[in-house]
């Protein structure tokens, strides 16, 4: 398995639901992630015919973001959420291009998460598009 994808949140009665993905490290940057969007896009708006899905996605998780971006989905707000790592220790270099995804409040870490909106319409349209 390289990748697991799920709907949760489904509300039949508006079409709608939240997309949740997760990916093997192993098979991240190859092109597979688009590839499986594109097919459950398709999947999701056509045969099943959604009408709008939304997502979540760390604000740090910058190959993520271009490909939700890329596809059409829409940022539509923010919030902060306590960080699964604790020990994340951000002064070290290596967190320099993400340090400022996150907020440090009475010690604890929190990750900054985008919610981002894709409507049937808007998918449809940047479809026609390519």
């Amino acid at each position: 398995m390289i990748a697991f994808l799920g709907m949760k949140e489904i509300n039949r009665f508006l079409k709608s639901s939240k997309l949740g993905i997760v990916m093997d490290a192993k098979y991240v940057s190859q092109g597979l992630g688009k590839k499986i969007m594109q097919v459950y896009l398709d999947y999701y708006f056509n045969k099943k015919n959604m009408r709008k899905m939304t997502l979540e996605v760390n604000e740090w998780n910058s190959r993520a973001l271009k490909l939700y971006k890329n596809l059409g989905f829409k940022k539509y707000s923010e919030y902060l959420q306590k960080f699964e790592n604790q020990k994340l220790d951000l002064s070290s270099k290596k967190y320099d291009e993400v340090r400022d995804s996150f907020v440090n409040s009475s010690g604890v870490l929190y990750s900054k998460i985008y919610k981002m909106t894709l409507s049937k319409k808007e998918y449809e349209e940047l479809v026609d598009e390519n």
